[in-house]
């Protein structure tokens, strides 16, 4: 178990890797289309488990912080699982929810949250 001055350090570290390697990151353009399109006649949320400061600065980089009507970071929840929280806070019905989600881990916590299992695209790394 770490304590907090081990954390700490573990998360300055990640932070300062994130910055040396920001110009290496690159927008997946398949989801950006889908994301524009959508964008025309639909809510979009972001829900990440990133640290605000951390997704805002990539999506700021990617000329990408206007695209989404509401942004939840791991800071948000109040729960272990973002979506019902997300659902929770905005009165939405999780049946009209599509999610984009490239961890397994979301992806069961998606269907947890009463997501149609048709709604969920899970993204694999390259795509």
């Amino acid at each position: 178990v770490l304590d907090t001055n081990e954390y700490d350090e573990i998360i300055n570290k990640k932070n300062v890797a994130y910055l040396k390697y920001l110009d290496k990151t690159f927008v997946n353009k398949k989801l950006l289309n889908i994301i524009n399109s959508y964008s025309k006649t639909n809510t979009l949320i972001l829900a990440t488990k990133s640290s605000q400061k951390r997704a805002d600065l990539i999506l700021k980089y990617h000329g990408l912080e206007d695209c989404f009507d509401y942004k939840f970071y791991n800071e948000n929840y109040a729960s272990n699982n973002k979506f019902k929280y997300i659902f929770e806070q905005l009165k939405i019905d999780p049946i009209l929810a599509i999610v984009f989600e490239n961890e397994i881990q979301e992806v069961e916590l998606a269907k947890f949250a009463k997501i149609q299992e048709k709604n969920i695209i899970h993204i694999s790394k390259g795509e």
